[in-house]
């Protein structure tokens, strides 16, 4: 796990050993394969290919990412999963802004539901005034 990124999750892969290069995926936890960042291949010093492979996870809903490494010439297979909670995820800035807005939008509401009541009520109690003095 790389921490943040861009309002979720960052995750790299990377497997090192290899002398042909391998496809490396990520899935979902349906086995879907996932977008993600370029394959980046490199040498070891014993002229070995690593390769790697980010991914960003946005979605709260996708808890279980795998990353499948596979050599298809000689039927390899080897894999990694990553398990995701959704306190995990960072807040987004709009749902913070919501959590501070909400409740001051529903306390104006409310506070100016109050004053025009109140206003009617002394406007009907002046009223009420005036005809006693008519009379």
């Amino acid at each position: 796990m790389e921490g943040h990124r861009e309002w979720g999750i960052g995750l790299l892969c990377e497997s090192k050993g290899w002398d042909l290069q391998p496809e490396l995926i990520w899935l979902d936890s349906e086995g879907h394969s996932l977008p993600a960042g370029p394959t980046e291949t490199h040498r070891d010093s014993m002229d070995l290919l690593i390769v790697r492979r980010r991914i960003i996870i946005q979605d709260r809903d996708t808890n279980r990412v795998t990353c499948r490494v596979q050599l298809q010439q000689r039927s390899l297979e080897k894999e990694t999963e990553f398990h995701i909670t959704a306190e995990m995820f960072p807040l987004a800035p709009w749902k913070v802004a919501l959590a501070v807005l909400f409740p001051l939008a529903a306390l104006a509401v409310i506070g100016s539901v109050i004053y025009y009541r109140f206003r009617k009520l002394r406007r009907e109690q002046r009223r009420k005034e005036a005809d006693i003095q008519k009379m």
